[in-house]
């Protein structure tokens, strides 16, 4: 599987979510998700790489600063979700830590409650590819597009217009309904047309003379070939087994490199620099060899080392 085609799969609780993020910081956290491993467990201590470049490959200007992206880092780590269980309501972080690297790439690790919602998923969840979405230059777009997906096999859903109004946090934005449509919904009707995979069409529904629902209906663009929900359900099995297999081939190269991280600490007088609180000097270099469980942590620390002047 390509980078480009990327299976996301989230939470169905994430779908209808409440929450509000720009289309960038939408890009950064669907460039995450991306790479989470699917059908497993992931513990929050994984970081999780994003890079300026592959914003873009999602449909992100390519002129944009660096400064936009660390802004937008930055305001993510601000963000909270809202999610929605009958009369209860859980509000979390999305994110728990940010690391830079320079100007155009960055370490992101999960809060620990969102977790759940995003690995690891046997039931009530949302699948598509990555790709569907490169160009969409809307958040409500992403936003519809995903509660499409959620209805995948049916290619139809009807939203009222409070539930929408909550999900996309615009309760007080767009307060009369030729608003709402123009800005939000025929804009995000425009570009799942121009770039996604379907066609859509947004249809107002009316209780007496007030519009107070919308009803999506959707079919895959003539001339392309449905995907079947089990060729995506292969995907997350093939990730899972690619996953597993790549894990047991890198098992030794990754005992070797925390060896060296190790060992490099010490060289380097760097021990007291790495402690935690009254922790010793093993028990520091215990806890950074348990750590040290992906290629990506590993890159970090490597990373770390190099900052403080340490020849990798």
């Amino acid at each position: 599987m390509t980078k480009k085609n990327k299976l996301i799969v989230k939470s169905n609780h994430v779908v209808e979510a409440s929450y509000t993020l720009t289309t960038l910081e939408q890009r950064l956290i669907l460039s995450a998700i991306a790479q989470v491993p699917k059908g497993d467990e992931v513990s929050d201590d994984v970081l999780y790489r994003i890079t300026a470049q592959d914003l873009v490959k999602l449909g992100g200007d390519k002129k944009a600063s660096h400064k936009e992206f660390k802004d937008a880092v930055n305001r993510l780590y601000e963000r909270s979700i809202v999610l929605r269980n009958g009369d209860e309501s859980d509000s979390f972080r999305w994110i728990q830590e940010k690391i830079f690297n320079g100007s155009s790439i960055s370490f992101i690790r999960f809060s620990k409650p969102i977790l759940p919602f995003l690995s690891n998923l046997k039931t009530e969840f949302t699948k598509y590819l990555e790709s569907d979405i490169v160009g969409m230059s809307s958040p409500y777009a992403i936003r519809v597009y995903e509660l499409m997906m959620q209805y995948r096999n049916v290619g139809k859903r009807e939203v009222t217009l409070e539930d929408l109004r909550w999900m996309f946090q615009l309760q007080n934005k767009y307060p009369v309904w030729a608003d709402l449509n123009r800005w939000v919904l025929n804009q995000a009707s425009k570009e799942i047309n121009q770039h996604s995979p379907y066609n859509l069409i947004i249809e107002p529904k009316k209780t007496g003379r007030k519009v107070t629902s919308i009803v999506l209906k959707f079919h895959l663009k003539k001339g392309l070939k449905e995907q079947p929900e089990q060729d995506l359900d292969n995907q997350v099995s093939m990730s899972q087994k690619n996953s597993i297999i790549k894990s047991s081939l890198n098992k030794d190269d990754l005992s070797h490199r925390a060896s060296k991280i190790t060992g490099l600490i010490m060289s380097n007088g760097l021990a007291d620099r790495f402690k935690r609180g009254s922790e010793s000097t093993m028990d520091m270099l215990k806890r950074i060899k348990a750590d040290i469980t992906t290629d990506i942590v590993a890159e970090q620390w490597e990373n770390k080392l190099e900052e403080f002047g340490v020849v990798i």
